[in-house]
């Protein structure tokens, strides 16, 4: 009789027990990169938005001509704003094993990037700003956003004993103008 016991609770119990089914693996969508500075090649062209601290907000046409290497190595870079200003540059390749290029402005400024993930940016400051420049190229075309900020911090803190911990000093900068574009290959 116990053993009929055992059978029937261990009966009840199998079937008190849910069958999980298996869920479904949430694919994350593959990131795309394209080979630079080859697969970006080509012609981009739409709206600049550009953000001012105090507010305004102004838009130009822009576009982006990235051409295959002249004779002297460099990728012709150009960038055109408002149809008539022309800004002719170089992408020269430094070191495509470490993401190293130039942009070359052929007037003694030379310009240092870096690839990383799909993104070719630089940071370099000029007339007492600082400026982040990121270059993304997608399937679409070629998303592009600056951020410029004053070289002089708004604000130093830390560099204190906190409790047992020695903290640094951190320097924060106004970013005191932004600018987003999304280009589209034509």
């Amino acid at each position: 009789m116990n053993k009929y016991f055992i059978y029937l609770i261990c009966l009840f119990a199998f079937l008190q027990c849910k069958v999980s089914q298996p869920q479904p693996v949430e694919e994350k969508p593959v990131q795309q990169y394209f080979e630079f500075p080859f697969e970006w090649v080509g012609h981009y062209k739409g709206k600049l938005d550009i953000y001012k601290e105090n507010g305004e907000a102004t838009e130009i046409n822009m576009e982006l001509l990235i051409e295959y290497p002249n004779s002297e190595g460099y990728y012709p870079w150009t960038i055109i704003y408002n149809e008539k200003d022309f800004r002719k540059y170089g992408l020269e390749v430094v070191n495509p094993e470490k993401g190293h290029y130039r942009i070359d402005e052929f007037n003694s400024i030379r310009i240092d990037g870096y690839l990383n993930e799909g993104h070719f940016v630089s940071r370099f400051e000029v007339g007492g700003n600082d400026l982040l420049v990121d270059y993304h190229k997608t399937n679409e075309g070629m998303e592009v956003h600056f951020y410029i900020s004053k070289t002089e911090p708004i604000s130093i803190t830390g560099n204190e004993i906190f409790s047992t911990d020695t903290i640094p000093e951190v320097k924060t900068y106004p970013i005191f103008v932004f600018q987003k574009a999304l280009l589209l290959k034509i």
